[in-house]
């Protein structure tokens, strides 16, 4: 059987510089407010100083996350029972789907190597390549772009059958994709682009509707 693969990477790098320029404002503010209001408080009393966590107090640790065939909130959930940790300390720049084998970068707050390195009791949910970090932790929008590899097997394309009586006893019948008419639509979707859609292949069978709305939210 003919076997093609190829390639498409898709980039948002624009989008992702503004999202992190925003995100970096919207924390520096906050830094300065929460640094007014800690000299606020020390001018009162020595008593009601708060400890504020410095940045420099983060410790991490960087590693690529594997996953294959698994919903992204399972993997997570695996994740959290393996490492002994909350949701909040496993850092991810994004969700990746549920049909295929996906890799994407990842960082453990307050997690160290022995911790990391526990058993995941689901097969199909790995961490590997793990650096000590600090001062950095992932979070959803926090890339520059995606790559994608795409296997396409047994590809089949319509060939119609004209005859002689006229449009109305045409037939159509599915044939071996020729390569020419595969690169010609390889090349549609580099120049034009394509309509991303999203169903089962991002996050598996659709459930229920009120939470398929509110899902669509996180996607």
């Amino acid at each position: 059987s003919a076997q093609t693969t190829t390639a498409i990477v898709v980039q948002w790098s624009r989008m992702a510089l503004q999202n992190l320029q925003k995100k970096r404002k919207r924390e520096e503010s906050s830094s300065n407010s929460a640094g007014v209001d800690n000299k606020r408080k020390s001018s009162k009393s020595d008593s009601t100083t708060r400890k504020t966590t410095s940045p420099s107090d983060i410790n991490a640790l960087f590693c690529t996350l594997k996953k294959e065939q698994v919903e992204h909130q399972v993997a997570l959930q695996s994740l959290m029972r393996a490492l002994k940790c909350r949701p909040g300390d496993i850092g991810l720049a994004g969700i990746k789907d549920m049909k295929a084998i996906t890799y994407q970068f990842c960082t453990l707050r307050n997690v160290d190597m022995k911790r990391a390195q526990r058993p995941i009791f689901d097969e199909r949910v790995n961490l590997s390549n793990f650096v000590p970090v600090q001062n950095f932790l992932l979070d959803r929008g926090r890339l520059l772009g995606n790559q994608f590899e795409i296997t396409l097997r047994n590809l089949r394309q319509m060939e119609r059958l004209e005859e002689d009586d006229g449009p109305s006893s045409w037939k159509e019948r599915a044939v071996p994709v020729r390569s020419s008419h595969l690169d010609t639509m390889v090349d549609r979707v580099a120049k034009h682009g394509f309509i991303n859609y999203y169903g089962e292949q991002r996050v598996g069978d659709a459930g229920q509707t009120e939470f398929v709305g509110v899902r669509a939210f996180d996607v």
